[in-house]
């Protein structure tokens, strides 16, 4: 009550019948995924938020919003793979799934899902795929190939792996042809020397050449090679002229040299051997005369023909045999035996250790052949 002065000058009492109306507050708590919106109002962190509105008895009403934001899962991957990886088994929070051979080079694939908390997850996925390179070749070699510290001894297809520039595997294929070296021999003969491609061999034995074939490789080839020698032999022969005629065997030369033969002569005999070769026999023969001294009786051989040793008996004075000697030569003219007289009448000579045949005995005496006499052995 409160009183006041009317116009009056007299007292105005006034009575207020007063109703105070009090302000509203409240809060309530709420969630949501990514963004909140109250009364045109948008949230994006959680959080406490006020907002004040009029109530019936036209006081403020206060509101606090108690607000949670979740973050909805939004991610993006990038994944890079070689074709040699598929099929790929790829797995992320809740994607399972498996890309198989034939996915596209670049593809993009985008994952939806719900939170625990209802939200919205959403993955992208962006896959390329990077492509293998696969190259062949073709090579050959002799025995063996190397590639890469492997050695090939056989020819196929190999395969070996490598890395290319975008990193996956880069597959060569090697086409292998190995060429086997040849091996060849054969066997020859020649006299006294043989040539093969210019190398000249002079004794028998086996000889490698090495060439190459029509694929390039050795060719190897051995000779057995025999060689042959000629004969070319010099005979030199001393006889008396009361020798003659004489007949000369040798191998081969089976000759007689008549009554009248010079005092000194040459003679070349030629003839093949049974390998084919060239022999050539020389004889030198001599014919000595003034021997008849000796020859008629004063020296003579017993038994001729003998089957081992033959006696020599002379029967001039000791002057005239006393610096003699005896020398027993081949059909070929070779030395075989020499016996010194020292002055005895007669000698012995075994001929037991030579071959049968003719064989020619010398007397020479101070230097000069002064007899000849034929024996034969048996």
């Amino acid at each position: 009550m409160q009183t006041f002065t009317n116009v009056a000058g007299c007292d105005s009492v006034v009575t207020l019948h007063l109703t105070i109306f009090t302000a509203d507050f409240a809060d309530f708590a709420d969630s949501a995924c990514g963004s909140y919106t109250w009364n045109d109002e948008v949230y994006e962190e959680s959080g406490d938020y006020v907002q004040t509105f009029t109530n019936v008895n036209g006081c403020d009403s206060v509101v606090t919003l108690h607000l949670t934001i979740y973050e909805p899962a939004t991610e993006t991957v990038e994944l890079t793979l070689c074709e040699t990886d598929l099929p790929y088994y790829f797995v992320n929070g809740d994607i399972d799934t498996t890309f198989e051979v034939g996915t596209p080079n670049l593809s993009v694939f985008n994952f939806h899902f719900s939170t625990s908390h209802g939200c919205d997850s959403t993955v992208t996925l962006t896959l390329t795929i990077l492509t293998a390179n696969y190259t062949d070749f073709a090579d050959n070699a002799c025995g063996s190939y190397t590639w890469n510290d492997e050695v090939y001894t056989e020819s196929g297809d190999y395969v070996q792996t490598f890395t290319n520039a975008n990193g996956c595997d880069s597959v060569v294929t090697l086409h292998l042809t190995i060429f086997t070296a040849d091996y060849a021999d054969f066997a020859d003969s020649a006299c006294g020397s043989y040539v093969w491609n210019d190398e000249v061999y002079e004794e028998s034995g086996d000889y490698v050449q090495t060439f190459t074939n029509a694929n390039g490789c050795d060719s190897v080839v051995t000779l057995h090679l025999t060689i042959y020698p000629t004969v070319t032999e010099t005979i030199e022969v001393t006889i008396s002229e009361n020798d003659l005629p004489y007949h000369y065997v040798n191998g081969d030369i089976d000759t007689t040299f008549e009554i009248g033969t010079p005092n000194l002569s040459v003679f070349n005999f030629q003839f093949s051997t049974s390998h084919g070769c060239d022999s050539t026999v020389t004889l030198t023969l001599t014919i000595t005369t003034g021997v008849n001294e000796w020859g008629n009786g004063q020296f003579t051989l017993y038994p001729n023909p003998t089957t081992g040793t033959v006696n020599v008996q002379f029967t001039m004075n000791n002057e005239q045999w006393e610096n003699a000697e005896i020398r027993v030569f081949d059909v070929y003219g070779r030395l075989l035996h020499t016996v010194e007289t020292v002055h005895a009448p007669s000698l012995q000579i075994d001929l037991s250790q030579y071959t049968p045949g003719v064989y020619l005995v010398r007397v020479v005496n101070g230097g000069k052949v002064v007899a000849v006499r034929k024996v034969v052995k048996r």
